[in-house]
């Protein structure tokens, strides 16, 4: 249970840009697998709902698909987002950056272009 905890509070630190004595409490409360569950599907909506709010693909995929319901996200949905492809990023690259990217930490990436060509991205 240790090593899960450390690694939700690492990947909100990423996800943040710091470090959050909110969330490394939450985290220290997580007791038994109802609790993980919970703090999952919390984490999950929020991330849902920021990339509703900031990422204009995820806005119209979110709009199609009615994961967003009075500024609620219904996890049930959760399952119709479809698998960001390599082809998707590439066609969709400039709709796929957060409007508020600046305001976090964030640095050019690319893959390894193992299959052809490297694709570029933030991340």
């Amino acid at each position: 249970m240790y090593i899960l905890k450390k690694y939700v509070r690492n990947f909100i630190s990423l996800y943040k840009g710091y470090n959050s004595n909110k969330e490394y409490n939450e985290i220290k409360q997580i007791k038994n697998q109802v609790d993980l569950i919970h703090f999952q599907e919390t984490y999950l909506k929020k991330l849902i709902y920021h990339a509703y709010k900031n990422v204009p693909y995820y806005q119209n995929i979110f709009n199609n698909i009615g994961i967003i319901e009075n500024e609620t996200v219904n996890l049930k949905k959760f399952h119709e987002i479809p698998i960001l492809t390599k082809k998707l990023l590439k066609k969709h690259q400039k709709e796929l950056i957060s409007n508020d990217y600046t305001t976090r930490k964030w640095f050019d990436n690319s893959s390894g272009g193992s299959t052809g060509e490297p694709t570029k991205f933030i991340q």
